[in-house]
């Protein structure tokens, strides 16, 4: 049913109204603030544009986290259809518990390693699937808080030309979220060469980062370009050092910053030195297998799961992935 909180907004809760019509209402899964309630069903994507996509309730991003269902409603509260013209009140102390859980990848067996995978860090993935992990981080950076993401646009620098825009598109399908729209939250860069990769790092990422407000940066396979023998052992240490200072100049108190290291090369150090979080992967049959190396709050320990469990796909075709279609 639904129950009074304040003088503007309704909430549900337990119970059953004695006097009750059944309604279709649209809500927030979030705060489960009530947005909208009517005899008739109605277009729940009217409703987030309605409110600008802003829960008028908790803050939070309608995308994804807004339900519509049929149930008993008191008659007084017949026809409730909130708009962003309507003072936005928080309920500051209300969070769920989903929420309270923080950014996650939505692995169950990855994230009881990771969490909590929280912003101001610097998180390095050594071997694949690293790469496949950081498109995923990505997109889920875009969900709301609830569903384990950050509610943000995120910025994706493929270091190694290898991610894949299909791969990216599945992770947003299997969501139930349009792929162009979610590509839409993704700034993307490529270099092609290591000089430009610590350029695009060390000056463009921070001004782009602040200007998007993106609250994850991920930089995917950084050092793959280091193989190639035209680059001196001299040359390559200093580059690789810059770059893994770079990554570290990053981190803010509300950005997270992952970086890949795909590609093994002698300069992996360079980067990884800096990690706060430090996963490296494995390959254990038909699973992967994921050892924790470092964090700030948990013990080293190892856990193993399936490409079908972690990306939908068994394994030949997860190692298809990121080989030869660019991510545009």
């Amino acid at each position: 049913m639904l129950t009074r909180e304040n003088q503007d907004l309704h909430f549900l809760s337990e119970g059953q109204p004695r006097q009750a019509r059944q309604n279709f209402v649209v809500f927030c899964s979030d705060c489960t603030c009530v947005l909208r309630v009517s005899r008739v069903l109605v277009d729940t994507g009217r409703v987030v544009e309605a409110l600008l996509n802003r829960c008028p309730g908790c803050g939070a991003s309608l995308e994804g986290s807004v339900a519509g269902r049929v149930m008993p409603v008191p008659p007084g509260w017949a026809g409730i259809a909130l708009s962003a013209s309507r003072p936005r009140v928080r309920r500051g102390d209300f969070r769920s518990a989903s929420s309270l859980r923080g950014f996650r990848s939505g692995i169950t067996r990855l994230d009881s390693l990771l969490e909590p995978l929280e912003p101001g860090k610097l998180a390095v993935f050594r071997e694949w699937p690293a790469g496949m992990l950081a498109e995923l981080l990505c997109f889920r950076a875009q969900l709301p808080a609830a569903a384990g993401g950050l509610d943000s646009t995120a910025v994706f620098v493929d270091g190694g030309n290898c991610s894949d825009l299909y791969l990216f598109s599945r992770f947003a399908k299997s969501a139930g979220v349009s792929p162009k729209k979610a590509m839409r939250r993704v700034i993307t860069s490529r270099a092609f060469t290591v000089y430009q990769l610590a350029d695009t790092i060390i000056r463009v990422l921070p001004g782009a980062v602040g200007d998007c407000g993106a609250r994850l940066v991920a930089v995917s396979d950084v050092l793959s370009m280091f193989a190639d023998p035209g680059i001196s052992e001299a040359e390559g240490r200093r580059v690789a050092s810059a770059i893994g200072q770079g990554l570290q100049a990053l981190k803010r108190p509300d950005t997270l910053v992952v970086a890949t290291l795909g590609t093994p090369t002698p300069y992996d150090g360079r980067v990884a030195s800096h990690a706060d979080i430090l996963l490296e992967f494995g390959r254990e049959g038909e699973r992967v297998r994921a050892s924790l190396l470092r964090h700030p709050k948990r013990k080293h320990a190892t856990v193993s799961f399936s490409p079908r469990e972690a990306f939908g796909m068994g394994m030949n075709e997860a190692h298809r992935f990121g080989k030869d279609r660019p991510f545009i």
